[in-house]
Formats: structure tokens, sequence, C-alpha cells
């Protein structure tokens, strides 16, 4: 189908009164010759670029605004708005470039809301990519008919969930990996509190799009969540509904994130850290431990930080990088650790509610801690790997593991399971051998053998500051 396009506007003069639409069709703002249309989401529509002195404490972005119009998949009706930025750095190390979706947190908007413009190796050299979350879906999706009237159970139950805006973030990127030359094996999510359960949510479901994750006090069970519960179902449908979502799972185990976990245990994912506050009345301290317990337990690979900062407790990432650079390069097309049951971790308890609260002092400031395990810690803090010589083929696995000069001792000991393995296979009842090398000198070895699931977990590995060097054969 052929068609002309021509762009009008309405005015406000300065005592705002309206002016109506200027209807004048020139050549200036009408195509001279028809326009081919062709099925499909539509390009996205700059409408402006700013470029501020700072955004999101970077100094000299470039701010460049679209606006799209949503249609199915990525909306449940057709002609949906929605705004998108696109944050460039003042300085880009190459291309393609590292790009973060950075996700906000309720009542954030695609300009603030989602924590630090997070960086990939280096401060400020990594593409932002932001949104308004529309509907407040917590990043996830929601019910086909939304839109299309008031809900109730009758009705409801005739349709599923659908996961449109996770859809339409990662459409929208697409576009602009072409768009800016992005490296799409190096995207990773962030966000704080909805944004947080959404970086969450975007990693372990679309693991082959995302590298690394890192998330402030998110949701990781949205039906167990004190306070934040009403809003999942305002877009999933109440629990007792048991609204499916499109795969067939009831639609609050679907986005149950340890349940997922458990459901596929040998699914790759990338590195997630995240963070909880004990004392975090609205989000709630037990879905986050029985979050650890399914990463833990299934071998992920993770960073989990907690204390008493409530809903202001702040993920660290690894390798001493602080709160705002990865200085690690985790590649969606890399193999990477988990580390497991190290000697240094922290115990975050049972989430069991202490039978009388007691008072722990945390820089100077007396709080209250109503759970068991220590009020604040880590697990994994310490541990970082080197991404730079990892030897993963068909009967060989290799890499560098090392403590970080702030790990309180100097050797630890750490559980250890490849994980995202691209060319090394390894099948259940399979025996191997290993090998823990410390400056040109072997320290351990023995053999191991893989688990039902066919992953390889060599135990209580020798790590120290200076770096070790395991080795796994077949």
């Amino acid at each position: 189908m052929k068609t002309y396009y021509a762009v009008t506007y309405c005015k406000e003069a300065p005592d705002k009164n309206f002016q109506g639409e200027n209807k004048s069709i020139t050549g200036a703002n009408a195509t001279q010759e028809p326009v081919q249309e062709v099925e499909g989401q539509g390009v996205p529509v700059l409408q402006r670029i700013i470029k501020p002195k700072e955004f999101a404490y970077i100094q000299n972005p470039e701010l460049h605004y679209y606006v799209r119009w949503e249609g199915p998949p990525n909306a449940s009706v057709e002609n949906k708005p929605i705004d998108y930025l696109v944050a460039i750095p003042p300085q880009v190390e190459k291309k393609p470039t590292p790009v973060g979706l950075h996700l906000h947190c309720w009542g954030g908007n695609l300009n603030e809301g989602f924590g630090w413009w997070y960086s990939h190796k280096k401060l400020a050299t990594t593409y932002l990519i932001s949104s308004n979350q529309t509907p407040y879906d917590w990043w996830t999706g929601y019910h086909e008919l939304y839109y299309l009237g008031e809900q109730s159970e009758e009705k409801w139950k005739q349709g599923v969930v659908r996961p449109y805006t996770i859809t339409r973030m990662l459409s929208f990127l697409d576009w602009a990996a072409k768009r800016y030359e992005l490296d799409m094996k190096r995207v990773f999510t962030a966000g704080s509190s909805m944004g947080g359960s959404g970086a969450v949510m975007f990693a372990i479901r679309c693991p082959d799009r995302i590298a690394w994750s890192v998330s402030w006090v998110g949701v990781h069970d949205p039906g167990n969540t004190p306070q934040f519960t009403g809003s999942y179902q305002n877009v999933y449908g109440k629990k007792e509904w048991l609204i499916k979502y499109e795969d067939g799972t009831p639609v609050f185990e679907y986005f149950n994130d340890a349940a997922y976990l458990w459901r596929y245990p040998t699914k790759e994912i990338g590195y997630i850290s995240w963070s909880n506050g004990k004392n975090d009345e609205g989000i709630g301290w037990p879905q986050a431990v029985e979050f650890y317990r399914a990463m833990q337990e299934t071998r992920r690979p993770y960073l989990f930080t907690w204390g008493l900062g409530g809903h202001g407790q702040r993920a660290a990432m690894p390798a001493d990088g602080g709160e705002r650079v990865m200085p690690l390069d985790i590649r969606a097309d890399q193999s990477l650790p988990a580390f497991t049951n190290c000697s240094l971790d922290d115990d975050p308890g049972t989430a069991s509610k202490l039978k009388t609260p007691k008072e722990v002092t945390i820089d100077k400031e007396t709080k209250t801690d109503y759970y068991d395990g220590d009020s604040s810690g880590q697990i994994n803090l310490y541990l970082w790997w080197d991404t730079e010589d990892v030897v993963d083929i068909p009967d060989r696995w290799e890499m560098t593991v090392s403590l970080t000069p702030r790990a309180p001792d100097e050797e630890c000991t750490v559980d250890i399971t490849p994980r995202r393995l691209q060319q090394f296979r390894t099948q259940a009842g399979q025996k191997l051998t290993w090998t823990n090398i410390a400056e040109t000198k072997k320290v351990q070895s023995g053999e191991v053998i893989a688990d039902r699931w066919g992953l390889v977990t060599i135990q209580k590995v020798a790590v120290t500051k200076k770096g070790n060097r395991i080795v796994i054969s077949n």
C-alpha cells in the first residue's frame, strides 16, 4: 500500500490561549512521493535531542528521546504511544558498545529512579536505554484484556498474561542496536525497587539476551510481598483466580523467581548482583531468602548483599567494583562460574522470625533485627574471575579465579560450578578430573561426577588473592 504523509501541529499563544491546528500542507511538511507501507512494529520517532551538562550524575551526555506507537506483541492494543530514551555517554571506548536497560522504580520515569547510570568496565562509557512503565506491571507483562474493560474473574479466565513489557523493551533494543551500533552480547539490566524486580525477571527469563543484571531491593515473589501484591494483581488478576501465563503456568508462579529457577535448573542465566533489606517491610525479606536459596541450590552465578538499610539497601559489583561500574567483561556468549558455599560468606538466615527481636548496631545507629542469621552481610562479594583467559572447548574448561584485594582473608574455600558453557559438555553421571594450580604448582586435584542435571561442581576449592587456575577435563 502506498500512502502520502503530512505533519501538522497545534500551537499555544504566550498567554496559553489555544490557537488550533495549523493544517497548511507544503513541500516542507509533506511527502512529495508516496511511501510504500509494510507491516511491522513501526520505527521509533525521534522527538528531541538534549545535551545537558549532567544526567544521572554523568557529565555532558547526549539524550535522544523517542516515541513509538506500540501494538501486539509489544502491547495488548494497537497504537499505544510509549516514550523511550537513548542516553549516549560522553566517551565510547569502541564500537559496538555495551548497553544497559535501566528500569525505573515506582513513581520514577525514563529520566530517573533506576539507581545509577551503570557502566561496563569504565565509568560513563556505556549506553543507557530507559522507558516509562506503562502500565505498572513491574516490567513484566499484563493480561491481554487489561485495556479492554473492567477486571472480572469470568472474563479474565478466558485470556492470559503475556510479556508485553519485556517484549517491547527488547524490541526497542533490537532497533537501537542497529541505529547506535550496540553490543548485543554485552546487554545488562539494572533497576531499583520496581525496576530491580524487573531487572532480575528479565535476566533469568531472557538469559540469551542479558549478560548480567544489577538489582536494588526488588520483588522476587509477586504473590508474597507485603505491600505490592495488590499492584501485581491489578495487571495479572487476583491470586485466587489462578490466571495463566501464556505458557499455561499460573502467572504468580511463573513470575516467582525461585520457583522459576527450580522449574528450569539447567537453564543458563547471566550473572546477577542483587540486594535486599532485612527490615524492608514493603518488599519483604522471606521472599528474598527464598530466591537466594534457589540461586545457591541450583548453582547459578550471583552476588547477594543485605543489611538493615530498608528500602535503600544497595547492591554491589564484583571484583571490588563498587556500585556503579561492572569491572568484569561479562558476555552472554562466554562461560562463567557459579560460586557456592564460600568460607567467607555471611549467613542470611532461614527467613524465620526471631522469637525475641534483637537490637543491632550498624554505622553507629541502633536498629531492630526481626530475623535470624546475620543482620548484614554478603554472599560471594570477595570472589571474581578473569574473563580474558577462559578456555571452553569440547574436552576441557579452564578459568582463573581469585579473591579480591579487599577480602578479609588471604585464602578461602568455595564450591565452583561452570555455567553458561559454550562448547564443554557433560552428562549426568559422567566422571571428570580437575586440578587447582597456584603459581605454577598443583595444590589440589581429584575426580568429580556430574550430577543429575549434568552439572559439574568441584567442592572446597582453595582460592587465594594471587589467583588459582582451575582446570576440568573429561
